[in-house]
């Protein structure tokens, strides 16, 4: 009886797919359309810097794992891939290596997509075309610095990748290359970007910022130097309060040079991951005994 009752319940759910489950997604486009005008070209760019704020990313992960690996943090809760981060036990299949790969990785074709097609979009102005061109390459060298700090040499990904098979195609490049590659897309990013004051987008300062320490880096002591004191002849001052820095709702200070903003919608986790229990966190990680008698 339940083989038969199944049997004829199967011709309703095909007919239901066809008129109430068949819906196009509205939070996706297809690959080949995404960019074909301004609108477009726009979209892409804000997606580019929404994907920073991945929990995976700057919402939590790149934030606090690191410290756990290093000597300022120590892992204090039950997550398994903090606690062999603080231990050194760094297996292949650690979640937090894992999730800030893939993040960090998507954020990059994200930037891939918007340079490879932005140039070709018509309707849209030149000096519009090199705006975005140019956060786009900035966003590109943020990531490849934060890849490269992590893992040393990794896959140069230039272009935008369809698939899995693709991406799986791509191999290890040395650091010294990656390095080159980060310093060309800031040079890309210093000649378009226009903008010298809004801290919410790459700007001049910032990306001065970033080729100042991406060369301490390589140990470039003059170029850091000659690139730090672009951004110190960018107006930038201190804040007039320590505390201001560590506002909890993130206002703006004079000392900012590039932010990326979280809501209440788009929330990051990294205090959530500091805070005890009883303060409504999930005590994840707290500074070292050094760090804090320091």
């Amino acid at each position: 009886m339940g083989s038969r009752l199944l049997f004829l319940a199967l011709p309703l759910a095909v007919a239901g797919c066809s008129s109430i489950l068949d819906v196009q997604p509205t939070s996706t486009v297809p690959e080949a359309t995404a960019i074909s005008d301004a609108s477009g070209a726009h979209s892409a760019l804000n997606g580019a810097y929404a994907g920073l704020q991945s929990l995976s990313y700057y919402g939590e992960s790149y934030i606090n794992f690191p410290e756990v690996v290093s000597d300022n943090g120590t892992a204090t809760g039950t997550l398994t891939a903090y606690a062999d981060g603080d231990q050194n036990k760094m297996a292949a299949d650690n979640t937090e290596v894992t999730t800030m790969w893939n993040a960090i990785y998507d954020e990059v074709n994200r930037v891939n997509e918007i340079i490879a097609k932005v140039p070709n979009v018509t309707g849209m102005s030149s000096s519009d075309k090199n705006e975005t061109l140019g956060e786009a390459y900035f966003l590109r060298a943020l990531s490849y610095h934060n890849l490269v700090r992590l893992w040393g040499g990794v896959p140069l990904r230039l272009q935008p990748v369809a698939s899995v098979t693709q991406a799986a195609q791509i191999t290890r490049s040395a650091p010294a290359a990656v390095y080159t590659q980060i310093l060309s897309d800031l040079g890309q990013a210093e000649h378009l970007i226009t903008n010298t004051n809004q801290t919410t987008a790459a700007s001049l300062g910032a990306a001065y910022a970033i080729e100042a320490r991406v060369r301490l880096y390589m140990s470039d002591w003059a170029g850091a130097e000659a690139a730090a004191a672009k951004v110190e002849g960018g107006g930038y001052t201190l804040a007039t309060s320590f505390a201001s820095l560590f506002d909890a709702n993130g206002n703006a200070t004079p000392e900012d040079i590039f932010r990326i903003v979280f809501t209440p919608a788009q929330y990051n986790e990294v205090g959530y991951y500091y805070l005890t229990k009883n303060l409504g966190g999930r005590y994840e990680v707290a500074p070292t005994a050094d760090i804090i008698s320091a």
